[in-house]
């Protein structure tokens, strides 16, 4: 047959008793199947298994399948929400499982995905299954990704077991919070995945089982070429009791292809002020010597205040040259007692870059200087950064005057009615 068949979720609905398994449906690219709630719907798909179960509350292994949170799939308002209960690994709310077929045309949108387990081996919403298919032209959009009130999960999103036929895959405009350790996780092989106009904060403080690192958006595989991490919003992280490092981007496993880097762009991240004092603090960390990324047009705040042995970088990086740093704004604020706040630090003895330039360090804070290297060599002012890297052309160092960078969501926009060589300085 042709077009979409749509299932509506009605007001009758009484939930489940188990997992919803989404298998063997007759699809293609001419049918789809469409899950949704009724007009005025409010629906709950809650599910609790055995403690020695692994299961999602609803996991898809068929393609042409859309789940669509808003009523009669009109308008913006989420009101399908999934939640998943336990206290054991494995529960997650959705799952994308290709473990019987190569898996193509699903989309997930406009749902509240929860789950509870205080777990960092599986996430709230996960893309994994078998590394033998593919999942292709997958979108999820808009969705809610949260811990439940009940507990804090460690894990936001997960793309695992991957595959170089894994493309066009874009998840944009999601919203993931508080959770403890990893806001999206990419781990396997997803060449040109799109993330997109995603926010990751908390909206409270977040104690984790353990005390440990945390990471915003971590790049952990070197399966994503040409893939475009940008325009995300990354602020107001509240972990309370970690002393260890606190990072807004992450590149733990880097794309070494020079012509094929990871693209990432426009970001914004503000943190610093909302932690406890005893961490290390990095809102772009690079932390492998072997990635091509390009980093453009992002913008980076790190306030709050440190003890003397914390170190804290708007950008960090290794002694990996092969990365660019274009058009990028680099600011701490953040306060300590000694030379340990940078806007741009190298966590080696030298630094190196294929390129950088037309970036912006203002740094302004007791203990906060514009550059520095693990060795304890500083750079307290731009003629000296420029010594120390003579490829860094054209940069500058002056406030940018974000509108309101303190916010309760930070408005990273430049205020217009102050003066600045920032609004025609870049280039490209």
């Amino acid at each position: 047959g042709n077009g979409q068949v749509i299932l509506e979720i009605g007001s009758s609905y009484a939930g489940e008793t188990g997992p919803v398994i989404i298998d063997s449906l007759n699809t293609s690219a001419t049918l789809g199947v469409t899950f949704r709630p009724a007009s005025g719907g409010n629906v709950l798909t809650s599910i609790t298994a055995p403690s020695t179960t692994l299961y999602s509350a609803i996991e898809i292994r068929s393609s042409y399948v859309t789940l669509d949170g808003r009523p009669a799939g009109s308008g913006t308002n989420r009101r399908w929400t999934v939640r998943s209960l336990g206290s054991a690994n494995g529960r997650t709310a959705v799952r994308i499982n290709n473990v019987n077929q190569n898996l193509t045309g699903i989309t997930v949108k406009y749902l509240i995905c929860e789950a509870e387990a205080p777990t960092i081996t599986d996430a709230i919403f996960y893309v994994f299954g078998t590394t033998s298919n593919t999942v292709s032209n997958l979108l999820i959009e808009n969705n809610l990704i949260r811990s439940t009130s009940s507990g804090n999960r460690g894990y936001g999103m997960e793309f695992g077991n991957g595959n170089l036929g894994n493309t066009n895959i874009v998840v944009q405009n999601n919203v993931i919070n508080d959770v403890y350790s990893k806001g999206i996780y990419f781990l396997s092989t997803y060449p040109g995945i799109k993330f997109s106009g995603n926010q990751i904060y908390h909206t409270k403080d977040i104690t984790q089982p353990s005390a440990g690192e945390f990471n915003a958006i971590h790049l952990g595989t070197s399966g994503i070429e040409n893939a475009i991490i940008s325009n995300n919003l990354v602020y107001n992280i509240r972990i309370v009791n970690s002393t260890s490092t606190i990072r807004g981007i992450y590149t733990s496993t880097g794309v070494s292809d020079l012509n094929n880097p990871v693209l990432i762009f426009n970001n914004r991240i503000r943190m610093g002020a909302e932690m406890p004092a005893n961490v290390v603090l990095y809102g772009i960390h690079e932390g492998t010597t072997t990635s091509a990324n390009v980093y453009a047009n992002n913008s980076v705040v790190i306030t709050g205040s440190a003890p003397t042995n914390k170190i804290s970088a708007a950008i960090a990086k290794t002694s990996s040259a092969n990365s660019k740093y274009l058009n990028n704004i680099f600011v701490n604020l953040r306060t300590s007692g000694t030379n340990n706040n940078y806007c741009v630090y190298s966590t080696s003895a030298t630094i190196a870059f294929n390129e950088i330039g037309f970036n912006n360090y203002y740094f302004n804070g007791a203990g906060t200087v514009l550059g520095g290297f693990g060795t304890g060599i500083t750079a307290s002012d731009l003629a000296q950064w420029n010594a120390l890297v003579n490829i860094d052309k054209n940069s500058v160092s002056v406030n940018p005057n974000f509108t309101d960078i303190n916010a309760s969501i930070p408005d990273f926009t430049i205020n217009t009615s102050i003066a600045t060589p920032l609004e025609k300085g870049g280039i490209g």
